[in-house]
């Protein structure tokens, strides 16, 4: 297979590459054949994926078999600069075999491609028809797009495929035509339908774009770079974010046909070619939808919705509730061991409603209750320890007798006295010090006492507060939940209907101007008229030079009339001259001949040519009169281009109707929605007058909730006083012994332990007062508050609220609430069936407020703003669209004129300038005037040849005046009808030319504009569905999860719970543990106080008893 160079030109003229921001968005077309994919049925590309994709750049310069390619690595560092500004992952290879090649590309099908938008891949290289060159070898140009498409590469499906190929595709040369500026006609391969015979892979999302069409030649600058990828980089340097895809492709069309041009002086044949790309590609979405990069379409339609403002003004988190340490909380679960049972609920919501006697209520609540039972039990028998030991103590009878002194004492006994007397320091110094224990412990206890006493009365006054601020945020919460609902729902709806009707406003931009752009890349239609308004100018030049070729004529003709005459009064003398001749001079004298006009045809032919329909017709093209055919060709153009030009516009005027329609059917949607949101607030308001109701109820019940706790403080700070002075006096007791009052310590310790025993009973029962609060409290309360995330006990409760209601509701307390509060004549969907435990659970997740509480169920938000649902909205925007009768035969009538000048131009001069040619009077003059000198000279006759030489000399003068001006006419004659010939064929070939393309495009049109119209209204329609398709997805997301969320219902539960259980309870167990502390120290006390007392009582016997011994002893 022969290699096809891709050709290299000289030099590039205007082509300057200006710098631009490197960002461009655009959209893609929509083919008249949709290619058959796997089952994707988005109308847009989606393009949220992280990255924007991988870019390969095939660059090829060295070959074994083929010229080095000059000027390709220019092209290459151009293009991977453009498409890493865009954020392409881009590769770059050069000069890779086929293997390496086909290798290459089978192993980057083989990446994951799943968080790309999109996959560019630009290739280099020699080519020729549906082959391109690797290093080494040929292979087919579709092996580029095999490994990428459908199966072989399934993270890519779906996703556009954009391929840029660099390589000749043949050996024809496109001429161009010769116009004002340097530009091509974009249909030149139009008549031989090169534009149908482009590969198009036959796969979906593959959009391939060569630098020429197929079978000519792709053009090189061997310093600057290629045509087509300059032109390409330049175009996504400028153009990024401003053209959609048609357009800069269009754009880069345009920039390679106008600004280039192959400078070959030395080989004719290269010099002064022209380039054109070719666009080809299959695809089932309808716009690449995009919005970064090579990939975005022109307008992108806008996700961006306004975000509802939650409010901070909560009260709840200010209260500093969840502040300091809870030391006391491990008694929870403590009391949880020792109940393991939950709260029989049924049990209760019986005797609530005086359905079971007292009777039963106490002997099932034993069950649950037995832990307790055992507490208070142990609680009492410990009271009674000091009781009970110090009884035992009284009635006990000391050994005081064998202590009894004598004058007759040994020294053996006084020695057992006095080590009697040291065990009994050694017993007092013991008791001492475990007593002293025991105060620390004690007055550890009181303290501990005090501290909890107050907690619970600072905890109890809070509790009017914190209540009152639950219910404050609660309203704000239900006002705010309300703003935020009613502000996505009004505001999206809102923000969805001002872009709608942007779009309607803007119907010229978003769905002319593409079946404009769309319609002028693939017809040239631009091109082909500016090419007919170069003819125009043709024309002119042609004109005029037959208005000359006319004005020779006519001169020519009238000197020929004249000269006419002038001939037949010398033919006339001739014949006289003959006939004088005398015989003898006869013969010499029948030899002149003069030939004149008739003979030659002169006249006729100049006739002839004065009174040419062609010409004449010709010549008026050129005209400024309002009848030539120039001028009403002219004016054909203009109203052609003017009909194409503001097709945009006359899309926007035809659908004014259908978009009053469109924004009609909004308003509908609107009042509609409204009236949602109305019952929305209703619902709303009447939940907050609840919670206001509520508040004002809650001030009478704290009145005597206040007088409960204090009589529950004043209760606790006395228990704490009478446990703080019974400690004081054993401490008093101690002092005593420290100061070795014995006898006063034994008495006030006696007295201490007398008054344990009394205030042990006091103090048990605190205790176990206490206790059965803080125990019920926790169990009761704290535990179904707690009791995460099932809320077993607090959802029988309240979730299937018998406590409330006598009958239980149907679907739970919340759907009661909702029901109750709601409007008379709302539409329920269906019934509200939410369990309180998922409520808590999923408003500590901080879900919205919408979806936790099915508020949807109410407001059936979803079917009323699903627009498909709404068949006259539906109708209204299926009635928007754009039409193709402006291009059906719109050039027709252009077609016929340039077919009249077409059938004109076939005029044959060449036939006539050879006859002129040939024709020439004032030589014949001459040479019979030089015929009549040499007879002259002959003639024997004087006065014949004195006659011959008058005749002469008329000859002369006519030659001189007449027929010399009439050979310089038919020079300058034959002139112009070379110079007309050399005109008229070019232009005949331009206009024959034009015909063609004009015709191949109004065929295009014919065929195709109907295709391209719907497929392109179809894109707008789905463009204004997609605005309530965002609004819809918009306000289910945000509704659902970023929306009014619950959270705040949830701290508030949690603060609740938070006060009465850490704040009350915790401190409550506490205080009753503290007491028992104190109660049990108390019964370790007394036998301690008891003890140490009659130790004081032993040693002052025994200190008696030898001194006494002593006296005796010195007498």
């Amino acid at each position: 297979m022969e290699t096809v160079p891709d050709e290299r030109d000289v030099r590039a003229f205007n082509s300057p590459l200006v710098s631009a921001s490197p960002t461009r968005t655009h959209r893609g077309s929509v083919v008249s054949t949709p290619a058959v994919v796997a089952a994707v049925e988005e109308e847009n590309y989606d393009t949220s994926y992280p990255k924007r994709g991988t870019a390969l750049i095939f660059n090829h310069v060295q070959f074994t078999t083929s010229p080095k390619r000059e000027g390709s690595n220019k092209d290459r560092d151009t293009i991977q600069e453009e498409l890493l500004q865009l954020g392409f992952d881009v590769r770059v290879f050069n000069d890779m075999s086929k293997q390496e090649l086909l290798a290459k590309l089978e192993e980057v099908s083989k990446e994951d491609h799943s968080k790309n938008d999109c996959f560019v891949m630009v290739v280099m290289t020699h080519g020729e028809e549906n082959f391109l060159f690797a290093a080494d070898k040929s292979y087919p140009i579709a092996e580029l797009w095999e490994p990428f498409i459908g199966d072989a590469c399934p993270t890519l499906v779906g996703k556009p495929k954009l391929f840029f190929v660099q390589a000749c595709r043949g050996t024809k040369f496109d001429k161009g035509v010769k116009m004002a500026k340097v530009a091509i006609d974009t249909v030149d391969a139009s008549a031989s339908s090169s534009q149908r015979l482009c590969v198009i892979p036959s796969m979906a999302d593959v959009l391939v774009m060569y630098s020429t069409y197929d079978g000519h030649y792709s053009w090189r600058n061997p310093v600057n770079g290629s045509w087509f990828i300059q032109s390409l980089s330049s175009e996504l340097r400028q153009n990024a974010h401003r053209k959609e895809l048609l357009q800069l492709l269009t754009a880069v069309s345009r920039r390679v046909a106008y600004q280039y041009q192959s400078n070959v002086p030395d080989n004719e044949k290269m010099d002064a070619k022209k380039q054109m790309p070719c666009v080809v590609y299959s695809r089932v979405a309808s716009e690449m939808d995009t919005p970064r990069g090579i990939c975005e379409q022109a307008v992108a339609i806008p996700y961006d919705y306004p975000e509802p403002v939650a409010t901070d003004s909560y009260i709840i988190p200010t209260l500093g509730l969840y502040h300091g340490s809870f030391v006391f909380s491990y008694l929870s679960t403590f009391l949880s061991y020792i109940t393991p049972y939950d709260l029989p609920v049924e049990l209760l919501r019986d005797a609530f409603h005086t359905k079971v006697s007292f009777l039963q209520l106490i002997l099932e609540a034993l069950k649950v209750e037995s832990g307790y039972i055992c507490l208070i039990a142990i609680f009492f028998l410990i009271s009674l320890i000091p009781l009970c030991y110090t009884i035992a103590w009284g009635c006990a009878k000391e050994p005081d007798d064998d202590l009894n002194p004598g004058p007759t004492v040994d020294a053996i006994i006084q020695a057992e006295e006095l080590s009697l007397e040291e065990s009994l320091h050694c017993r007092k110094s013991f008791l001492g010090l475990m007593l002293q224990v025991v105060i620390l412990l004690l007055i550890a206890g009181v303290i501990a006492m005090f501290v909890t006493n107050e907690q619970i009365a600072s905890a109890v006054d809070q509790t009017p507060t914190v209540v009152r601020s639950s219910l404050l945020d609660a309203a704000t919460f239900l006002r705010d939940a309300e703003s935020q609902m009613r502000f996505v729902i009004s505001e999206g709806l809102a923000t969805a209907t001002e872009r709608i009707r942007n779009d309607l406003e803007s119907v010229d931009k978003l769905l002319g101007e593409p079946i404009q752009h769309h319609l002028a890349l693939f017809t040239g239609i631009d091109i082909i008229f500016e090419s007919i308004i170069e003819i125009s100018t043709s024309s002119s030049n042609l004109s005029r030079r037959i208005h000359l070729l006319q004005d020779a004529l006519a001169r020519a003709a009238k000197i020929s009339y004249e000269a006419e005459y002038r001939l037949d009064e010398l033919q006339i003398q001739l014949s006289v001259l003959q006939r004088q001749c005398t015989f003898r001079d006869k013969p010499l004298c029948d030899t002149l001949r003069i030939r004149n006009f008739e003979d030659t045809g002169l006249i006729e032919r100049i006739r002839k040519l004065q009174s040419d329909r062609t010409l004449a017709k010709l010549m008026a093209m050129g005209e400024a009169s309002r009848n030539s055919s120039m001028h009403i060709l002219t004016q054909e153009l203009t109203l052609a281009r003017a009909t194409f030009r503001n097709y945009a516009a006359d899309v926007r005027n035809a659908s004014e109707d259908q978009a009053d329609q469109v924004q009609e059917r909004l308003e509908e949607l609107n009042t509609d929605t409204q009236a949602t949101v109305s019952v929305l607030t209703q619902t709303i308001g009447e939940l907050v007058g609840q919670v206001n109701r509520t508040a004002n109820f809650s001030d009478s019940f704290f009145d005597r909730y206040r007088e409960i706790g204090a009589i529950l403080w004043l209760a606790g700070l006395a228990t704490t006083i009478m446990t703080l002075l019974v400690t004081l006096i054993l401490l008093s007791a101690l002092s005593c012994g420290c100061c070795h009052a014995d006898n006063k310590a034994g008495i006030t310790l006696i007295l201490g332990a007398v008054c344990i025993c009394i205030a042990s009973l006091a103090l048990s029962g605190f205790t176990m007062m206490e206790m059965l609060l803080g125990a019920h409290g926790q169990l009761f309360i704290c535990h179904p508050l707690y009791n995460e995330p099932e809320y077993t006990v607090l959802q029988k409760l309240i979730d299937k609220p018998g406590l409330i209601y006598p009958t239980e509701p149907q679907y739970g307390i919340i759907g009661e609430l909702l029901r109750q509060a709601a409007p008379t004549d709302a539409r329920w969907s269906q019934p509200v069936q939410i369990s309180l435990s998922k409520a808590l659970n999923e408003c500590e997740q901080g879900r919205g407020s919408y979806a936790t509480f099915q508020l949807e169920a109410l407001l059936n938000l979803s079917a009323k703003i699903e627009h498909r649902q709404r068949s006259e909205l539906a109708r209204a925007i299926e009635s928007v669209g754009a039409s193709e009768e402006p291009f059906l035969g719109f050039t027709v009538r252009i077609q016929g004129l340039l077919e009249d000048m077409l059938y004109d131009s076939d005029l044959n001069l060449t036939g006539t300038r050879m006859e002129l040619t040939q024709l020439s009077p004032d030589k014949d003059v001459l040479t019979f005037i030089d015929q009549l000198q040499r007879v002259s000279a002959q003639i024997q006759d004087v006065a014949t040849s004195s006659r011959m030489t008058t005749l002469g000399s008329r000859a002369k003068r006519l030659q001189l005046s007449l027929l010399a001006p009439l050979e310089q006419l038919r020079g300058d004659i034959v002139y112009h009808l070379t110079a007309l010939e050399l005109q008229l064929s070019p232009w005949a070939a331009q206009v024959n030319k034009s015909l063609t393309h004009l015709r191949n495009a109004q065929t295009f049109l014919d065929t195709e504009a109907a295709e391209v119209c719907y497929n392109r209204s179809d894109v707008y329609r789905a463009r204004l569905r997609a605005h309530l398709d965002a609004y819809r997805n918009y306000t289910a997301t945000v509704l659902n999860d970023r929306c009014a969320s619950c959270r705040p219902l949830f701290d508030i539960f949690d603060a609740l719970r938070m006060l009465f259980c850490h704040h009350i309870m915790d401190p409550m167990n506490g205080l009753w543990f503290s007491a028992f502390l104190c109660l049990f120290l108390w019964a370790v006390a007394t036998p301690l106080s008891l003890m140490l007392s009659s130790t004081y009582r032993r040693l002052e016997v025994l200190s008696s008893k030898l001194q006494h011994s002593n006296s005796h002893r010195y007498k």
